[in-house]
């Protein structure tokens, strides 16, 4: 699902959720009480458990989690929280130096093979240069940067 389409779905869920007549609500400044959440767990377990095929149990089941078990619950959501919420992997920055190496690689492998295409230049210099590279997921990954600054000469 892209991000978008995801990002979307996510919404419309926490709105949902947020206008339905169905939540229970707790009022004061306090924290609950153990025999307040023991409560609220049952109750919540009671849904959960009845719809077997929704998400919730599906997740519990496919990772042998214990749905009985509050413990198993945090992990749970400390998961998806995780997935959800933390920082993105921050993105190699592509200097001068990167392009102009790529320019002169690219103007041997021309040199060497002028019938490759865009794409086939990049399997060559992904196998070729696995240290420069070899890190791009795919040949189509690095192809793409090709394009991303094109004015360097070597």
């Amino acid at each position: 699902m892209s991000r978008k389409r995801y990002q979307k779905r996510l919404n419309e869920n926490v709105h949902a959720f947020q206008t339905a007549g169905k939540k229970m609500v707790r009022f004061g400044a306090a924290p609950p009480s153990r025999e307040e959440l023991g409560e609220v767990f049952e109750h919540v377990y009671s849904v959960i458990e009845s719809d077997s095929a929704g998400p919730i149990a599906r997740a519990f089941e496919k990772y042998g989690l214990d749905l009985a078990n509050p413990f198993h619950w945090a992990h749970l959501l400390e998961i998806l929280c995780d997935l959800h919420f933390n920082k993105k992997p921050r993105t190699r920055k592509l200097d001068d130096a990167f392009h102009r190496q790529l320019t002169a690689d690219r103007a041997l492998v021309t040199q060497k093979h002028p019938e490759f295409t865009q794409l086939e230049q990049a399997a060559y210099l992904r196998r070729k240069f696995p240290s420069r590279y070899g890190s791009y997921k795919d040949a189509k990954s690095l192809r793409r940067v090709f394009s991303t600054k094109t004015t360097h000469r070597a």
